[in-house]
């Protein structure tokens, strides 16, 4: 089942008289977004062809919302202009495709019968676009990675269990009898931890600590902890 989406009539009847011969298309086409979910929570549609002005004010970002109505769903996003960034994150966000509106019914179709089969279809260069992308974001993230260890490596084994355990939740008086340590002894090492770490509270040692465990040893090429 193939769906339109578009609140431009005369294009939708184009598609649709154009694609019917050859795949069933739902009726009648959905001019709003918010019909455009119920439908799709209502019946197994396997194509969509969205035009990207019914999306709502948070854009391509709703891309992920309407593939959780049916994980199945292969979605063309067509757009009046190409825009780099806007096609990759159309990729990201769960879109199988991404062309210009005055694609003719030939390339539509072409489109429809590749990602049906499992393949994308994007612009020639969308692949190195997605590769420094990805470059960027690994710069990024070592570079995060690193400040994230140099600080946990700053820390004594005995603070870097303190700080652990003040990740899960526990108070001091639970941490001292864990540790068979005084509660004055846990708060100096505290003290130490956020002076090395230069934060201020608990949660913020909790929130280090947590990204830290998730961040350090994908992205610094050691394991943390």
């Amino acid at each position: 089942m193939l769906l339109i989406a578009t609140q431009e009539g005369e294009l939708a009847q184009f598609w649709s008289e154009a694609l019917s011969p050859e795949y069933t298309v739902y009726e009648p086409f959905v001019k709003e977004y918010k019909n455009l979910e119920l439908v799709l929570k209502k019946n197994q549609i396997d194509v969509l062809l969205l035009d990207a002005h019914i999306l709502p004010s948070e854009g391509i970002n709703q891309l992920s919302e309407l593939i959780a109505c049916q994980n199945n769903i292969k979605i063309i996003l067509l757009v009046d202009t190409h825009l780099p960034e806007e096609e990759l994150s159309a990729i990201i966000f769960g879109a199988k495709a991404y062309c210009l509106k005055n694609t003719s019914i030939e390339i539509l179709k072409k489109v429809i019968k590749k990602i049906s089969e499992g393949e994308l279809w994007v612009d020639r260069k969308f692949v190195t676009r997605l590769l420094g992308s990805l470059e960027e974001l690994t710069k990024a993230k070592h570079k995060e990675a690193v400040y994230l260890d140099s600080g946990y490596d700053s820390l004594t084994p005995r603070e870097k269990e303190i700080a652990h355990l003040v990740a899960t939740g526990y108070p001091n008086r639970k941490i001292a009898n864990a540790l068979n340590i005084s509660e004055r002894t846990v708060k100096a090492h505290l003290g130490v931890i956020f002076r090395k770490l230069n934060i201020s509270d608990r949660l913020q040692l909790a929130l280090y600590i947590t990204k830290f465990m998730q961040v350090g040893g994908i992205w610094s090429g050691k394991p943390p902890g």
